[in-house]
């Protein structure tokens, strides 16, 4: 029985009245616009395109076998290492303002630790000129009250910064007192051996030759409040307690002499307390 073939529908059908109508149908019609039938010499030359095409992916697989191959071998590979992450370096930190600061102290110190002597003062005629003088007297009455009084007549010292002047010397009375007087976060003391510190004034850390005057300034007040202590003394045992003999006076001034020496020495010392 013979086949009927449609190449360009792929259709086949052993039918010639059913193949008849598939000619005539508008798929087949279609199809035939666009058909090229291949002829043999095209068909060898198709073939020969296709070989090649075949041979040139073997060739591109071969390759790819080769790599691969050489991959698999190979030897493993470090993972690459991070560099070394240096740590955050903090930003330098400025030393706190203290609430209070050296000019406070001294302004503390100056109205603490001075003597006034002016509401003492009293006119006195010598040769019928005027004279201001102090009257010691009518100051002492005032200036001890009678515990300081009972002290006297007892051959003590009613003050304990002049006592301790006498005892331990000026240099060490000083110093003590401003070691107390002053916080300690007012000072920063950067090198003691090389004199190197700084003091807070005014919201400024000062310079070293700043604030060594600034010290030296607090050193001059108590050097003359102890001065006028001693003269307040002097003349109070002579009304309340025993008479000061000359040996003793002479002695007792010499105790509260104080020169630029005598000065750096009480900056050493307190030095010496605020860097501990």
């Amino acid at each position: 029985m013979p086949e009927y073939n449609c190449e360009c529908c792929m259709f086949k059908t052993h039918i010639k009245t059913k193949f008849s109508l598939h000619m005539e149908t508008s798929k087949h019609l279609k199809n035939m616009e666009s058909f090229v039938k291949i002829e043999p010499d095209n068909l060898k030359e198709r073939v020969a395109t296709l070989e090649e095409s075949n041979q040139s992916l073997k060739e591109t697989i071969q390759l790819l076998m080769k790599r691969i191959d050489a991959l698999e071998n190979a030897p493993p590979v470090a993972p690459p290492v991070a560099p070394p992450v240096a740590p955050p370096v903090a930003p330098p930190v400025a030393p706190l303002i203290p609430e209070t600061d050296i000019d406070d102290i001294i302004n503390m110190v100056y109205g603490t630790f001075t003597i006034d002597l002016e509401p003492y003062k009293e006119a006195t005629y010598e040769y019928g000129e005027e004279k201001s003088t102090i009257n010691y007297d009518k100051f002492i009455d005032n200036f001890f009250d009678n515990e300081d009084k009972k002290l006297l007549y007892e051959d003590k010292n009613p003050n304990p910064l002049l006592s301790h002047s006498y005892s331990a010397g000026i240099e060490q009375a000083i110093a003590k007192k401003m070691c107390k007087l002053i916080p300690k976060d007012t000072i920063k003391v950067k090198d003691e051996a090389r004199n190197k510190y700084s003091i807070c004034s005014n919201g400024v850390w000062l310079n070293p030759i700043q604030s060594e005057e600034k010290l030296q300034e607090i050193i001059k007040i108590f050097d003359d409040y102890i001065f006028e202590l001693n003269n307040v003394y002097l003349f109070a045992k002579q009304s309340y307690g025993k008479e000061i003999q000359a040996d003793e006076f002479v002695d007792l001034i010499d105790k509260i002499q104080t020169d630029d020496e005598s000065s750096k020495r009480i900056i050493k010392i307190i030095l010496s307390y605020f860097g501990n």
